[in-house]
């Protein structure tokens, strides 16, 4: 699958002193929501939360479907969290404006 250039995938860990990733920090994935929720439809977002606290997310948006917007934000996250070390699967929590079903 080709990733287009409609879509965002990023990470929020930020380390203290090197000593390992703060545990409070400003922005929170309810920051990577509110941005998520800007987008017009055929959008979805996805989601990887490790044991470290340390979370990733992708999101895509003004695909033909919200199936084709969940494929992608999925490929999205997946890439975020190979490149970031983030040792989580990711999980697919809306597509346009209702949550994934489970």
């Amino acid at each position: 699958m080709t990733v287009g250039p409609l879509g965002r995938a990023r990470t929020r860990t930020i380390y203290f002193n090197g000593a390992g990733p703060v545990r409070s920090f400003a922005a929170e994935p309810s920051d990577a929501l509110e941005e998520y929720w800007t987008f017009q439809p055929h959008k979805a977002f996805a989601m990887a939360f490790d044991e470290d606290d340390r979370w990733t997310y992708g999101f895509a948006y003004g695909h033909p479907s919200g199936d084709a917007a969940a494929e992608d934000a999925l490929e999205r996250c997946r890439a975020a969290a190979q490149r970031r070390g983030v040792d989580a699967p990711c999980l697919l929590l809306a597509v346009d404006e209702e949550p994934a079903e489970r």
